[in-house]
C-alpha cells in the first residue's frame, strides 16, 4: 500500500512539473490518451484488447514525458516542418474512406499531433512521442482490423506447426488451410484459436519486462520483436495440448472450461518464456566488462 502511494504521490509531482515544463506535449500525451478511451468505448471494437492496448499507451506516454528535455537549440526548422504537416492536414481530409475505416479523420489527427510535438519540442520531442501517438491515434482506433488481418497467419502457422509436430509422432492429422483433421473429425481454427486475443495483453506484459530488464534500447528491441515467435510457439503448443484432449475426451474438449483454461495457460507460458528469453541479453544493470588488468 505505501508504495502505491509512493508511486502515486510521484506521478503527481511529475505532472506538476510536466505541466510547467512541456505544457504542450503534456496537452498532447493526455488528449490522445483520452481519444483512444473514447474510440475504446464507442466504436473500436473489443475493449479486453483496447484497454491493454491504452495501458500500453500510458506507460510510452509516460516514459516519453519522462525523456523530454528543454530543447537548447533553435526550434525553427522542426517549427517549419510543423506547419508544413498542418498544410498538409486539408488534404488529408479529402482521402476516401469507407465503412468504420476513417482514413481522413485518423491521418488528419495525427498530422495534427506531429505538428504539435514538432511546435513545441522539436525533432527530438517528435521522435520520443512517435510511438505513442501511432498507438493511440492509429491503432488503438483500427486495432479490430489489425487484429482480424493478423489472425489469419497466426492460425495458419500454428495449425501447420502443430500438424507436423502430430506426424512426427505417426498421429493421422492432416490439415487443410485452417482445419484440422483428427479421428474423422474436422476441427476449425478460429479467431479463438489463435492466439489474438491475448496478443494485447502479451504486448503489455512483455514492454512491461523489456523496460524493466534494459537500458539499452538495441537490446531492448531484439527482445521485444521477439515476442511474435514466442506467441506464435506457446500458440502452437495449445493447439497441441488441444488435440490431445481430443484424442482423450472428444468433443467435450471444446467445451468453455477447457478452452479458457488453456487460454490462461497461454498468456502465463507466453509470458515465463517471454521473460526466459531475456536472459540471452544483457541485463539492466550488467556493467560493461572491462579489459583485464595486466599483473
Amino acid at each position: 500500500m505505501n508504495t502505491v502511494l509512493a508511486v502515486m504521490r510521484k506521478l503527481w509531482s511529475d505532472l506538476g512539473q510536466w505541466s510547467r515544463r512541456f505544457p504542450g506535449a503534456l496537452l498532447l500525451f493526455l488528449s490522445a490518451l483520452g481519444y483512444a478511451g473514447w474510440q475504446i468505448i464507442f466504436s473500436a471494437g473489443a475493449a479486453e484488447n483496447g484497454v491493454p492496448l491504452w495501458l500500453l499507451g500510458v506507460l510510452l506516454g509516460l516514459r516519453a514525458m519522462s525523456g523530454l528535455k528543454p530543447q537548447s537549440g533553435s526550434l525553427l526548422r522542426a517549427r517549419i516542418a510543423a506547419w508544413l504537416l498542418m498544410g498538409l492536414v486539408p488534404l488529408a481530409l479529402q482521402l476516401p474512406t469507407g465503412g468504420n475505416f476513417q482514413l481522413d479523420t485518423l491521418t488528419a489527427l495525427l498530422l495534427t499531433a506531429f505538428a504539435v510535438i514538432l511546435f513545441h519540442n522539436g525533432f527530438a520531442g517528435f521522435l520520443r512521442f512517435l510511438p505513442v501517438l501511432l498507438l493511440t491515434l492509429v491503432i488503438i482506433p483500427i486495432q479490430e482490423h489489425l487484429l482480424l488481418v493478423l489472425s489469419y497467419p497466426l492460425r495458419l502457422i500454428s495449425t501447420i506447426l502443430t500438424v507436423e509436430t502430430f506426424q512426427l509422432f505417426g498421429c493421422e492429422v492432416t490439415s487443410v488451410l485452417t482445419t484440422i483433421r483428427v479421428k474423422g473429425s474436422d476441427i476449425a481454427i478460429t479467431d479463438a484459436c489463435s492466439g489474438i486475443s491475448q496478443v494485447t495483453v502479451l504486448m503489455l506484459l512483455g514492454y512491461i519486462i523489456v523496460v524493466w530488464r534494459h537500458s539499452r534500447l538495441f537490446y531492448a528491441a531484439l527482445h521485444y520483436a521477439s515476442l511474435v515467435p514466442v506467441v506464435i510457439f506457446a500458440n502452437t503448443v495449445r493447439l497441441f495440448l488441444t488435440i490431445l484432449l481430443f484424442y482423450a475426451i472428444g468433443e467435450k474438449a471444446f467445451d468453455n472450461l477447457y478452452h479458457s483454461s488453456l487460454g490462461f495457460f497461454f498468456v502465463i507460458f507466453a509470458t515465463a518464456l517471454f521473460y526466459w528469453i531475456g536472459a540471452l541479453f544483457p541485463k539492466k544493470d550488467d556493467p560493461v566488462p572491462n579489459a583485464e588488468k595486466e599483473e
